[in-house]
């Protein structure tokens, strides 16, 4: 027989209020706070750094992308007891690489040396250098050469406080004044090889429109939060990637598809789906794009998922189980992707 368990509905307590996320001010504290070390000799093969550190950053940076990094870097030396000196020199150099990200640290007795050929590749050295002191539990490097590149190019995660722009709530992160990405909580991310985040969009919402001028009405506030948020999440080596599902479907009795009734397209219920075969349609999404990326030039990209969760295009509202055919006049001929 087996097992029941039972539920008591009444018991089941209530979402806190978002003031209320305690973890939320834990976000903002220091990644670095006091780093215990071991006192010990150096083992074979290890470089000691008890004597102290002369630290020489000299990589060139002319956007001041590494200036989190290296007041990280410094951080982590101070809580961990290590002393700034002349007993070893911590270096920074430029290096061609064939992957972003990539880079290469040479150890001697004396030296160390973290060679790159992108900002970022010298971000990953510094952290690698951190955990390899805390690896080693002491104020130590292992000699040699090390060389990483990453295998998965681009690492996306999300603020772990910043709504989703879906049910229950329905909360839009752009259209409020709060900062989902405190330096602390990036730079946490970028320790834990984070180099991108998602931020839920609707260009409807987002872009200002020429070609459909219903459209995107609060949109500059919007762009706006995300350039900032985007110029941010850059200080510490993390692009932004905005997630859509669009474009968006209409539904009977639409004002915007009154106005413009030519991007009607395959219709199933009281929903018409948006035809990309017109010239409106694929205008419109041109515009949409040109929008949103002469607004925020450092996007890492756009994340869009048109097909599977929701409606959007002629396309997405076919189903074997419900709609197999495809009733738009302009696309009953065509194939998915063409």
């Amino acid at each position: 027989m087996r097992d029941t368990i039972l539920t008591d509905q009444n018991n089941i307590p209530h979402q806190p209020d978002l003031k209320k996320w305690q973890f939320i001010e834990d976000l903002q504290k220091p990644l670095h706070r006091k780093t215990d070390l071991e006192n010990r000799k150096p083992k074979k093969n290890e470089a000691s750094l008890s004597a102290g550190i002369e630290f020489s950053p000299v990589f060139p940076d002319p956007d001041n992308r590494l200036e989190t990094a290296y007041a990280d870097f410094n951080l982590f030396l101070k809580t961990a007891g290590i002393v700034r000196g002349e007993g070893f020199h911590i270096r920074t150099g430029i290096e061609k690489t064939s992957v972003p990200e990539s880079f290469r640290i040479h150890t001697d007795l004396k030296s160390c040396s973290i060679f790159a050929g992108d900002t970022e590749g010298i971000r990953r050295g510094l952290i690698f250098l951190e955990d390899e002191i805390l690896r080693a539990g002491g104020p130590f490097l292992p000699i040699g050469v090390l060389k990483r590149t990453p295998v998965i190019r681009t690492r996306l995660s999300k603020s772990l406080f910043a709504p989703t722009n879906r049910a229950p709530h329905f909360r839009d992160e752009l259209a409020d004044e709060v900062n989902y990405y405190p330096d602390e909580l990036l730079n946490r991310m970028a320790h834990d090889g984070v180099n991108g985040i998602w931020i839920v969009v609707r260009l409807h919402e987002l872009c200002p429109s020429k070609i459909i001028p219903e459209y995107g009405h609060d949109g500059q506030r919007r762009l706006e939060k995300l350039r900032i948020t985007a110029e941010r999440c850059a200080r510490y080596g993390i692009r932004v990637f905005p997630f859509c599902i669009d474009p968006k479907p209409f539904y009977a009795g639409d004002p915007v598809l009154a106005a413009h009734p030519e991007l009607a397209g395959h219709r199933a219920g009281n929903t018409i789906y948006f035809c990309t075969s017109t010239a409106a349609g694929q205008a419109y999404l041109e515009e949409a794009a040109e929008v949103l990326f002469s607004a925020v030039p450092s996007l890492g990209g756009l994340i869009v998922l048109s097909v599977g969760e929701s409606g959007s295009h002629c396309y997405s509202g076919c189903s074997p189980d419900v709609l197999p055919y495809n009733n738009c006049p302009r696309c009953k001929k065509k194939t998915h992707g063409k």
